[in-house]
């Protein structure tokens, strides 16, 4: 739902760009289509799945779900896949936590770079 919302919020901030305005609906319906940049976003996903089913010591695969549900022990696994898990001090010392806490939405989106500037294609 979340990259709904997103394709959806992003195709508005094209409005200004000569693209007619599109409701919820038309993106909801765009989106299940794959009618949107980089195909069908369910093949997509779907692929990165199988291929971490495929190379688990190659391809993480984490879901946006999860990481709300339990960010730390997720901060964990990801650290481990990296090879540089946190150490017993670390996580002692709450640098999981600390982690998860700048990497929060509420930080990042109030951070200068997010609001300011362009995006990839040119786009304020």
């Amino acid at each position: 739902m979340e990259t709904l919302i997103s394709f959806g919020s992003f195709f508005s901030r094209l409005q200004g760009k000569g693209l007619e305005p599109i409701s919820l609906d038309e993106a909801f319906e765009m989106f299940c289509q794959g009618i949107i940049q980089f195909g069908p976003f369910f093949d997509h996903v779907l692929g990165y799945w199988r291929a971490s089913q495929e190379k688990s010591s190659k391809i993480l695969f984490l879901q946006y779900e999860d990481l709300k549900e339990d960010i730390n022990s997720h901060l964990k696994k990801l650290a481990m896949f990296l090879g540089v898990p946190f150490t017993e001090e670390e996580e002692k010392q709450g640098v999981v936590e600390e982690i998860a806490k700048i990497c929060s939405f509420e930080n990042m989106k109030d951070l200068e770079v997010n609001k300011k500037g362009e995006q990839t294609f040119g786009y304020p």
